[in-house]
């Protein structure tokens, strides 16, 4: 899934625009309809290493970005902070938790299309 829009700002890069769909997803989260180990009657999702080390970097720039929300709270959070300054906070903030979001859906897509790949190869008539 890709919520984003890109658009040339300068030679050296892009700028990600949020859309509001991708707002709106944020706000109320991804639907998931999970179920319990137990009564689950497909196989298990295996993984391979490539898949692995995607995810595994996926979730070093989510744990990075939680990181610069944190140090940007406290910022917020200081006396005498003035009004302009706690609104480029908070954009900030929300072009991370963006970033965090935009990971985890991709970790999810990685897990989608390996469960997919794994269960295309299964032979179910054997």
């Amino acid at each position: 899934m890709n919520y984003t829009r890109e658009i040339v700002l300068t030679v050296n890069g892009y700028r990600k625009v949020m859309t509001g769909e991708m707002r709106s997803l944020m706000k109320k989260g991804i639907e998931r309809h999970l179920v319990p180990a137990s009564e689950f009657k497909g196989p298990h999702l295996k993984l391979d290493s490539e898949s692995k080390a995607e995810i595994k970097t996926l979730q070093n720039s989510i744990h990075r970005c939680k990181k610069q929300l944190y140090k940007l709270e406290c910022k917020k959070s200081e006396l005498n902070v003035s009004p302009s300054k706690i609104r480029d906070i908070e954009v900030e903030m929300e072009k991370l938790q963006f970033d965090i979001f935009e990971c985890q859906t991709k970790i999810r897509d990685i897990k989608k299309a390996c469960y997919k790949n794994q269960t295309s190869s299964i032979d179910l008539d054997a």
